[in-house]
């Protein structure tokens, strides 16, 4: 095998790998999406916060406050959580960090 014809396999080699891996990865973030928007990993995960997907009553939220640890399956869940406690408390509240994985909250004693 001549050097040009080594690079032309190489180059070969190359396009249909990535075509593979392209493909297996759209697979893999369709199959993510697809499950609950959740970009995380972790599916089998045990969440420990209340997982209601809507507003709650506030004596439903004063029974079970939002806790340092809790986790939760979707960050709109999360959102709606944070923004039920700060209305408990009587807190205005910024976003100061979000992303798919984080959410950071600042005000006056939260």
């Amino acid at each position: 095998m001549s050097h040009t014809e080594a690079k032309a396999a190489m180059k070969q080699y190359r396009r249909d790998y990535k075509k593979i891996y392209d493909k297996q990865r759209l697979q893999s973030i369709k199959s993510a999406s697809a499950s609950n928007h959740s970009s995380s990993p972790q599916k089998s995960q045990n969440f420990t916060g209340d997982q209601t997907p809507s507003i709650r009553q506030m004596v439903v939220v004063e029974t079970n406050r939002l806790m340092v640890g809790h986790s939760f399956q979707c960050k709109e869940t999360l959102q709606l959580r944070a923004a039920e406690e700060a209305n408990l408390r009587m807190i205005k509240v910024t976003t100061d960090k979000s992303d798919s994985l984080n959410y950071t909250l600042i005000g006056k004693d939260f």
